[in-house]
């Protein structure tokens, strides 16, 4: 891992800090990307780049900053993403296609623009953040465990695809991490019951098993391994899973996050 260029995506807090700093102590170079400067500073090495990636104008521009600071892309972590509480009969299609340019298509994007350059580094890497959402979907965030179900098709599709080129690609798949993570959904709010879900992991422990991952060319960082078990119940027993939505969402199945669209 020492000295190579990786470009991290919400790398201002939550998972994509502790990601930053656990490559800068693997001996990495940095850039991460965010929407607004965070409240702490940056940890010392790490260079930042501000903007939106919803606008592929940005997305251009953290490539092109990167390259013109290190001249070399080695790794690609897609972790920026956006949740939305509310169930999908009743979603706004404007919030709905915001979730999806951040969860999806500005990963697949960056993917495009680094390939080159990860294919120029020899054993470059690709690590796109998913969800347990993506093999289990919940019915107060309908649309976004549908951007999470893409992630992984995407991620499985890239991992058969780019292998040939010296590219490995990583999906990360975490349960619920103590981060801000409800505080910046687009909208709306999760039922009381899910809301009071604790059972989380750190954001510092999903960052070290990612970095452990790239180093062991693993394809997959499942964390908390019990994430395993509720996809296999999904698949398995997908009547128990009915039920378990059903009570988390306290009996009126998805309608108590109904959000105030904006």
């Amino acid at each position: 891992m020492q000295g190579k260029v990786v470009i991290v995506t919400g790398g201002t807090e939550g998972i994509g800090a502790a990601c930053v700093r656990a490559l800068l102590a693997r001996g990495c170079q940095v850039v991460l990307a965010g929407l607004k400067p965070a409240v702490e500073p940056l940890p010392d090495g790490a260079v930042a780049v501000y903007g939106d990636l919803r606008f592929p104008e940005f997305r251009q521009r953290l490539i092109h900053q990167t390259l013109d600071r290190f001249g070399r892309i080695d790794g690609l972590i897609n972790n920026a993403g956006v949740g939305l509480y509310a169930p999908a009969s009743e979603t706004d299609l404007d919030q709905a296609q915001s979730l999806f340019e951040v969860n999806l298509w500005a990963p697949m994007h960056l993917v495009q623009l680094a390939r080159p350059y990860l294919r120029e580094s020899g054993d470059g890497f690709i690590v796109n953040i998913g969800s347990v959402g993506g093999w289990v979907t919940l019915p107060w965030a309908t649309m976004y465990c549908a951007s999470k179900y893409a992630m992984h098709a995407l991620s499985e599709g890239l991992y058969r695809e780019l292998r040939g080129e010296g590219i490995h690609v990583m999906l990360t798949v975490p349960g619920i991490i103590q981060t801000n993570f409800r505080d910046n959904v687009l909208s709306g709010t999760p039922p009381p019951r899910v809301e009071q879900i604790r059972y989380v992991i750190a954001p510092e422990d999903l960052a070290r098993a990612i970095v452990e991952g790239i180093a062991r060319r693993r394809r997959t960082v499942v964390l908390p391994k019990v994430a395993r078990l509720f996809a296999f119940l999904n698949y398995a027993f997908p009547w128990l899973m009915d039920w378990y939505c059903e009570y988390k969402s306290g009996g009126q199945g998805s309608r108590a996050s109904v959000p105030q669209a904006r």
